[in-house]
């Protein structure tokens, strides 16, 4: 993928300044927002939050990827 590519994907999924992404409308809608072995972003009462997954979470601990 060109950096272009990869920068609109970025963008519609976690939007920019001007426009909301994929996650931030999906997180005003209630919904939960899974990225298989990242982790998944909801709602802590009013308060977005990323609980990380198990790969994520084990690359930052010093586990072997």
């Amino acid at each position: 993928m060109s950096q272009d590519d990869v920068e609109r994907v970025i963008d519609a999924l976690f939007g920019t300044v001007e426009q909301p992404g994929t996650i931030a409308q999906a997180l005003r809608g209630g919904e939960r927002v899974t990225l298989l072995g990242f982790g998944d972003f909801h709602l802590d009462g009013s308060e977005p939050v990323l609980r990380p997954g198990k790969a994520l979470n084990g690359y930052v601990h010093g586990a072997s990827a």
